[in-house]
């Protein structure tokens, strides 16, 4: 849990990011300035940096999600730069690349595999900026997030870490990967707040992020952290083609 301007944040996201660049100087110069920019609007980021192109191909190997924004430098008369980008692409096309380099001759290549922007040496701070923003565009769904209060504390809880809510009468727990969260709060209102296509109500009592549901059975459904919620017998069949629309257009 962090405290962010007054507010109390559960399951932090932090922006993760990625630079390549086998200059040294421009990479640290770019490292710099992002963070710069990361602390102007107070946005909490983790920087990792590249020289060795063998070095972000391994770790792109392990866990393409392991960060959210790429900068690859791409030298020219050196394809391994343009290779990894190509299959990245291909095993992830949404996430999210900014190319950078000292010629405009790869700016098609961008095109063609659609990075997120083409950025030519010497970058300014400018540019840095504007396409950042346009990366954060694309990962708005990442940071989505209500706010709550819980024990006269206003806190702030990311939709991707709610597992799922129980209301009774006018109090609710919200179960996050971080823990429970108390406050007070209607159904309808929580449905209001939890305007997103991956929450379900699925019985009177609760709603399920339908990212952490492990199985439905007859009367229950089963979520990935083996919690059993019950399921409505009166709409059971609209809650199973619910969940598996919404599987079939995530996939």
């Amino acid at each position: 849990m962090l405290l962010l301007n007054g507010i109390l944040m559960m399951g932090v996201t932090i922006m993760k990011i990625a630079i390549y660049d086998s200059n040294s100087i421009d990479c640290q110069d770019l490292c710099h300035s992002i963070q710069e920019f990361c602390d102007q609007i107070c946005l909490m980021v983790s920087i990792d940096t590249f020289n060795e192109i063998n070095c972000l191909y391994d770790k792109v190997k392990q866990d393409i999600q392991g960060y959210h924004i790429y900068f690859i430098n791409i030298q020219k008369n050196d394809p391994s730069s343009l290779k990894l980008i190509k299959e990245m692409k291909q095993s992830s096309p949404n996430c999210q690349i900014i190319m950078t380099s000292q010629v405009k001759e790869y700016a098609v290549d961008g095109f063609f595999y659609q990075v997120s922007d083409y950025l030519l040496k010497p970058i300014q701070h400018k540019q840095i900026r504007r396409s950042l923003y346009r990366c954060f565009n694309e990962l708005k769904e990442e940071f989505r997030s209500i706010e709550v209060i819980s024990k006269r504390v206003s806190m702030r809880i990311f939709l991707k870490d709610i597992q799922y809510v129980e209301i009774y009468g006018r109090t609710c727990e919200i179960c996050t990967t971080q823990g429970i969260i108390t406050t007070n709060i209607s159904m309808n209102k929580m449905e209001q707040l939890l305007d997103c296509p991956c929450f379900l109500r699925c019985h009177r009592s609760y709603m399920i992020n339908m990212n952490y549901i492990h199985k439905i059975e007859q009367s229950k459904i089963y979520l990935d952290s083996f919690t059993s919620i019950p399921l409505s017998q009166r709409h059971q069949t609209q809650i199973k083609e619910a969940y598996h629309k919404y599987i079939l257009e995530a996939s």
